[in-house]
């Protein structure tokens, strides 16, 4: 288990903005990779395609547009998309304030960052004519539940929606709730988007705080409990095996 944090990313040049990659090879990840941005109001993040990975971008504040060639689709805090490989995609600020976002390839891209995404002009790419998109947007609160309900596990993007790869959950946490988690997955990231948690493998507890990344590398389990005043949620994305 290694706890990292959204802010301490190394960052990474792509349209305008600016970009870190958290979670990548250099930290050990094989399987999954997770980048965290902040976009001012006109900045676009340029559009691009992964050749073999899969897109998972999140909202976390603000909001953007969903570029696809000359379509645009709203993408506000909340809500996350899935892109499937080889599918056009960027993001646009078109608000009045800074936008954060999250997303998260699999398996990693990294020709993004060796800035071969960063295009520009003719040679950007853009959606053949006749296709048909298959981005999937959802508010993640409004994700498939997960019985028992205690807590609250909400399943938002995963194989049996679509996805080869790419498995989303968002996990909300009242007082005195903890959730149990076996990683059976290749690696398994967790992001505590909202409110205090504690993370807790082999007798050991660590705080976790606003922005804090738990990820998990091979077959592991570890226990999220509940902290402080307010409702604590979390994304958890895995790479799951074909």
């Amino acid at each position: 288990m290694e706890i990292l944090n959204l802010e301490s990313g190394t960052p990474f040049s792509m349209g305008k903005g600016k970009n870190w990659s958290v979670l990548n090879p250099d930290v050990g990840a094989e399987s999954i990779t997770l980048n965290h941005g902040l976009h001012s109001p006109g900045h676009e993040f340029t559009q691009h395609q992964h050749d073999d990975s899969e897109d998972v971008i999140v909202v976390l504040e603000g909001e953007v547009q969903l570029r696809q060639g000359d379509v645009y689709t709203p993408l506000s805090a909340g809500e996350a998309a899935f892109i499937p490989a080889a599918e056009v995609h960027g993001t646009v600020n078109s608000s009045g304030e800074t936008a954060r976002l999250i997303s998260f390839q699999l398996p990693p891209d990294l020709a993004l960052y060796r800035g071969e995404r960063n295009t520009s002009g003719a040679q950007t790419p853009r959606p053949k004519g006749g296709s048909v998109s298959a981005v999937q947007i959802v508010r993640m609160v409004k994700g498939s539940p997960r019985f028992p309900a205690d807590p609250d596990v909400r399943n938002v993007f995963s194989p049996a929606k679509g996805a080869k790869y790419a498995r989303l959950d968002y996990i909300i946490l009242h007082p005195g709730q903890a959730y149990e988690y076996g990683n059976d997955n290749p690696e398994s990231v967790f992001v505590l988007i909202h409110g205090k948690a504690s993370v807790s493998q082999s007798g050991e507890d660590r705080t976790l705080s606003k922005f804090d990344v738990v990820f998990l590398k091979g077959k592991q389990s570890v226990t999220l409990r509940h902290a402080g005043e307010e409702e604590a949620i979390l994304l958890c994305c895995s790479y799951v095996v074909p």
